[in-house]
């Protein structure tokens, strides 16, 4: 009797569940937005595109996620250098483990711009927007919405979901022309992982980091601080330089006027916090972290920093994307 009594109330709740679940081709957006919401936590594996003028960008991206606002999202460009942005109670920190740098992070990331490579952006992108549409194609939802914050060009979401695996499949970001701004492929999805909240923390990754790193960690580059800049903005030109074995120094006058300067990036045995940056951007090499007047970015151990009180935000990716070292 007791095991009729357990397996009726087992359908019930089969039967509950499943009149509660929103019909995908009735609602694919609530669909959709209802499951990615639920999640406790989550991990992911995916390519991101960015579509430049000059060339694109292709970078590898992890994602961990706990709620509510714990993240930690590693970037490796092609080259293998890895950067890593934790958010957790104390604030957002930029991590590059190679040089045990830590950059404090000063803003409301990942709440200040779009993001397509993080699922709870995208729901709010997507339930931000009453005109958000979408068509069910087999296992797909695909959803057209707005994007509720910024994210350079773009203005449009594109989200690919398979709604019988619950899994993203890809996001893409257009432009008010609907050109192609950025693509995220996803690759792998742990819904529901297994995190702990001292997994956000900045010291243990870096240490973490720092020794799986130690035996193949180059002693002393000998790379060339001599530098190539491929794009000088309009109106502006050369008014000085100064290279040494410990430097190059750069001066640009004119309409715009801005310095470059290349050395070799400090190491530290330990995580140092340095600087204050308030906004990020990709370029081939890795993240660029801009504040008021400095811009920074690594090429390898190679640190490279444009000072500037009247650059935007445009002038300094292209500065930054055609400096090449030789």
């Amino acid at each position: 009797m007791k095991k009729i009594f357990v397996s009726i109330m087992l359908c019930i709740t089969l039967l509950l569940a499943s009149c509660s679940k929103t019909d995908v081709n009735e609602d694919g957006i609530k669909a959709t937005t209802e499951y990615l919401s639920s999640l406790q936590s989550y991990g992911l594996n995916c390519d991101m595109t960015i579509h430049r003028t000059n060339k694109d960008i292709t970078v590898n991206v992890d994602v961990d996620y706990l709620q509510p606002n714990y993240y930690k999202v590693c970037f490796n460009n092609k080259n293998g250098h890895e950067q890593i942005i934790v958010k957790n109670d104390d604030g957002v920190y930029v991590l590059t483990p190679s040089l045990n740098k830590e950059f404090k992070f000063d803003s409301q990331w990942p709440l200040n711009s779009s993001h397509a490579y993080l699922l709870g952006g995208i729901c709010s992108d997507i339930t931000n927007d009453e005109q958000a549409t979408f068509t069910v194609n087999g296992d797909i939802v695909e959803i057209q919405s707005k994007l509720s914050g910024m994210n350079n060009n773009a203005t449009k979401l594109k989200f690919y979901y398979n709604h019988k695996d619950n899994k993203p499949v890809k996001a893409i970001l257009l432009d008010d022309s609907d050109k192609e701004q950025i693509l995220v492929e996803f690759n792998e999805f742990t819904p529901n992982k297994s995190l702990k909240k001292e997994e956000f923390n900045p010291k243990l990754i870096m240490d973490n980091q720092s020794n799986n790193n130690e035996s193949t960690t180059p002693e002393d580059s000998q790379t060339s601080l001599t530098i190539t800049c491929g794009f000088i903005c309009d109106g502006s030109t050369l008014s000085s330089s100064k290279i040494d074995d410990e430097s190059t120094i750069l001066c640009y006058t004119g309409e715009k006027s801005y310095t470059i300067v290349v050395k070799k990036a400090d190491s530290y045995s330990t995580s140092v916090a340095l600087e204050t940056y308030d906004s990020m951007d990709f370029i081939s090499t890795g993240l660029i972290l801009s504040n008021a007047n400095t811009s920074k970015y690594f090429i390898d151990d190679i640190e490279v920093a444009i000072y500037s009180n009247n650059l935007s935000s445009s002038d300094i990716l292209a500065i930054a994307s055609e400096i090449t070292l030789s």
